[in-house]
């Protein structure tokens, strides 16, 4: 039988390497830039819409029920052709 030994990382560690730290930055400043951006968004849709011409339809969230559908449709076929074209593929593809 194996046995796993789990090493308890502390944050400090972590960081030590300037590649975890890279991207410990990185990752922070996109979560934290997720409020701004939403924020702004509702902002920019809110000025877009009281001005818009009167007889123009501002879209709506139903608008995306071909997109939904269309992607739904596109990931079955994508799992669907997977499963047919996997033994026609399989001597070509290579694992390690």
């Amino acid at each position: 039988m194996t046995k796993v030994v789990q090493k308890d990382l502390d944050i400090v560690e972590l960081l030590k390497s300037p590649w975890n730290l890279l991207f410990f930055s990185f990752t922070s400043f996109t979560v934290a830039m997720v409020i701004p951006f939403t924020k702004a968004c509702y902002d920019f849709t809110v000025v877009k819409e009281a001005i818009k011409p009167e007889n123009y339809d501002y879209p709506s969230a139903e608008d995306f029920k071909y997109v939904l559908g269309f992607g739904i449709l596109f990931v079955l076929i994508e799992y669907s052709c997977g499963k047919v074209f996997y033994k026609l593929f399989e001597p070509f593809c290579k694992e390690q």
